[in-house]
């Protein structure tokens, strides 16, 4: 798997496709509704270093900081990352971080979950368990490191999910 938890879930997807005999068109063709079923979450716990890295403006983070949330990215429509809602403080991130993925969960569907953390260990292990214990259909789930790339801006502590429905 990729440092990105969304792209490592497609990718082994694709394999998956290819593994029990799809051609190169046929995966070629399921790819787009791949894609458009795969969603990423990513919970920064210091938005110190998205504003560092320039991808979001200072006064979100002295409004963040204020009220005490944290937004919660996801991939939209054309691909880009976007405010999907909140988590209000920072202690507990897991916990809450797990309440807002379990939410975003159909309960009667199967998923392929991918949780990568920013040198966060513990965290991600937590994550991993609650989201395991909370929801009783996972075809596979994955825990990684997230990349220095996107730790740079995501900052240290910050959990990142990538789900997928599994066929």
């Amino acid at each position: 798997l990729s440092a990105s938890v969304g792209l490592g879930l497609i990718v082994m997807e694709a394999a998956r496709l290819a593994k029990v005999g799809k051609n190169h068109e046929e995966i070629s063709t399921a790819l787009p509704e791949i894609i458009s079923q795969s969603n990423v979450y990513l919970v920064l716990k210091d938005l110190s270093y998205i504003v560092k890295g320039g991808r979001l403006p200072g006064w979100v983070k002295k409004v963040a900081d204020f009220f005490h949330i944290r937004p919660v990215l996801s991939t939209k429509e054309n691909g880009s990352m976007g405010a999907s809602g909140v988590i209000r403080g920072t202690s507990n991130l897991p916990e809450k971080t797990s309440k807002f993925i379990l939410d975003k969960m159909d309960a009667d569907k199967s998923y392929n979950i991918s949780i990568g953390h920013c040198n966060t260990l513990a965290d991600g292990e937590k994550l991993m368990e609650l989201i395991q214990k909370g929801h009783n259909e996972i075809n596979s789930i994955y825990l990684m490191d997230i990349g220095c790339v996107l730790s740079v801006h995501a900052g240290p502590g910050s959990l990142a999910v990538g789900l997928q429905p599994s066929s």
